[in-house]
């Protein structure tokens, strides 16, 4: 049987164009019957001198300017495109922004935050889209975009004093989405030129999680996971199927982020009621630990009343609800980020029944934590 030739034209010089090559490898182990031709390449590269004239099967392609997939279509070849220029009628596979903007902007407003700003880039789709869907998600936004040119680790040099006036004048306490990791680099360097104190009067929050990135920055920077893996597993299933005769998608395929990680830039609790804070930096700690209401109160030295009251006035809930919060949300991770058994997953977190644990995860997230963990690690 004649192998399918398949051209991959994915950025290998970032995390998230490697991130989709690793989903993209995945989906390969499902057709062996495959020969992949693909570059070093930035998402910026010139499209390939061979693709003009290539004669293969099938390609997966993203590039900024849309050159790379105006050219593929030009070939015989059956086309999947993951760029931010949409073509419209070409099988798509996309991030979803909006979800990566509400998440972002539910991470900064568990933090007590009330004011917040979007740093994006100017002409970019995708910044666009995560702009507009985190001004649905908060309330009296100020944005800032940075040129095209201006948002880059390799431009740090050139004038930055505009971006740095429009950080001084914001409110404070304020919370920051940059568009993706590096606008949030950005932003935390010009706070430290500024002096502006991070987290305290500024939380930053970025989009791809890129561990370099997000590590190197001072602080440590939170930021979205996306789930580039799964982009590129399904364009690639998605190009088998189209090459094997099968009809196109009426719609693109959407990818939805799988969570956020918090690090030090986020690390702030605005909430004027100082013992409604130590509660929340207990449960924090201690959630999966088998901490209770009464344990919080004995360790403030207030009765369980006077917790509970003071804990609903601030945050319209009890402690108990954000205790199973916190136990949920480090069960999503490590479903997402290990290969522990359930019933681990329920211990690590704090519940003795797996059953339990199961009943009140499905009816949290609507999914059980295996059909979970198998969406989310996709």
């Amino acid at each position: 049987m004649k192998r399918k030739q398949v051209a991959i034209i994915v950025e290998t010089m970032n995390a998230y164009g490697q991130g989709i090559i690793r989903g993209i490898w995945r989906a390969l182990q499902e057709h062996p019957s495959s020969v992949i031709f693909y570059e070093e390449r930035t998402l910026d590269t010139p499209p390939p001198i061979w693709l003009k004239n290539w004669k293969g099967d099938g390609i997966i392609v993203r590039d900024r300017s849309g050159k790379s997939c105006r050219l593929a279509l030009q070939t015989h070849a059956k086309v999947v495109d993951l760029g931010e220029n949409r073509h419209f009628g070409i099988p798509t596979v996309l991030t979803d922004h909006a979800a990566c903007s509400r998440l972002a902007a539910g991470h900064l407003k568990s933090c007590g935050l009330r004011n917040f700003a979007f740093v994006g880039i100017k002409n970019r789709p995708f910044s666009d889209k995560r702009r507009d869907a985190f001004l649905q998600e908060v309330d009296h936004c100020h944005v800032f975009e940075l040129k095209d040119n201006e948002h880059a680790l390799s431009s740090w040099g050139t004038n930055h004093s505009a971006f740095i006036r429009w950080l001084k004048k914001l409110p404070q306490p304020i919370g920051i989405m940059g568009c993706y990791d590096l606008a949030g680099v950005r932003v935390l360097q010009s706070c430290n030129v500024a002096g502006i104190g991070v987290p305290d009067s500024v939380a930053v929050i970025g989009v791809n999680n890129d561990e370099l990135q997000c590590s190197m920055t001072t602080p440590s920077m939170s930021s979205v996971i996306q789930n580039q893996e799964r982009v590129g597993y399904e364009a690639c299933y998605l190009l088998h199927r189209l090459m094997d005769g099968r009809e196109m998608p009426e719609t693109p395929l959407v990818v939805p982020p799988l969570g956020v990680v918090a690090r030090r830039s986020t690390d702030i609790l605005v909430i004027p009621d100082r013992l409604v804070v130590r509660a929340l930096n207990l449960i924090r700690e201690y959630a999966c630990d088998g901490l209770t209401i009464d344990l919080i109160a004995q360790q403030l030295n207030v009765s369980r009343r006077t917790l509970e009251r003071r804990f609903f006035a601030s945050l319209g809930k009890n402690p108990h609800e954000e205790i199973v919060n916190s136990q949920l949300k480090r069960a999503c991770e490590l479903l997402m980020m290990s290969r522990l058994t359930l019933a681990n997953v329920a211990k690590q977190v704090g519940f003795n029944s797996v059953s339990y644990f199961t009943q009140l995860f499905t009816r949290r997230f609507g999914v059980s934590p295996n059909d979970f963990r198998r969406e989310k690690r996709l």
